[in-house]
């Protein structure tokens, strides 16, 4: 009698001189996926959220103070042109003057801050979460100011 050697059988694998695979047979599930790491709870310290150096999150806060203060100084720029002669006509231009200035100002420090190659040294995340700080209440100040004067 011949005998052939018999093979160990692998699962999801044809046998050879088998045919093609057909289409009906289901292919083996995938290992499952790990699971994620949990969230850290919001009472743990900030600098975990903090990850590598302040330069990583220098470019888009430049790039957006840049979009902002362009918008402010074309808007004021608008401004100046549209006018015949007086500025400051009514107190929604006095508002809408005031709050430009002081938003144009802390963006202008905010924009100083972070591209002040002597950033301090001991505290990154401190002297970022000030900056960010100066950043928004420069936003609040701005948009504030243009809705204060339209409700005027």
């Amino acid at each position: 009698m011949n005998e052939q050697p018999s093979t160990p059988i692998q699962p999801g694998r044809p046998e050879p001189g088998d045919g093609p695979v057909q289409a009906g047979v289901p292919e083996p599930a995938p290992a499952a996926a790990p699971e994620p790491a949990p969230a850290p709870a919001p009472d743990q310290a900030p600098a975990e959220a903090f990850h590598g150096e302040l330069k990583d999150y220098r470019q888009p806060l430049v790039t957006s103070l840049g979009i902002i203060l362009g918008f402010l100084l074309t808007y004021l720029g608008g401004w100046a042109n549209a006018s015949d002669g007086v500025l400051l006509a009514d107190s929604a231009d006095v508002v809408i003057f005031i709050t430009i200035l002081v938003a144009v100002g802390l963006l202008t420090v905010v924009l100083y801050r972070m591209l002040n190659p002597r950033a301090p040294r001991g505290e990154p995340l401190a002297a970022y979460q000030r900056t960010l700080r100066l950043y928004i209440a420069g936003i609040v100040v701005a948009f504030g100011g243009l809705l204060l004067a339209w409700a005027l």
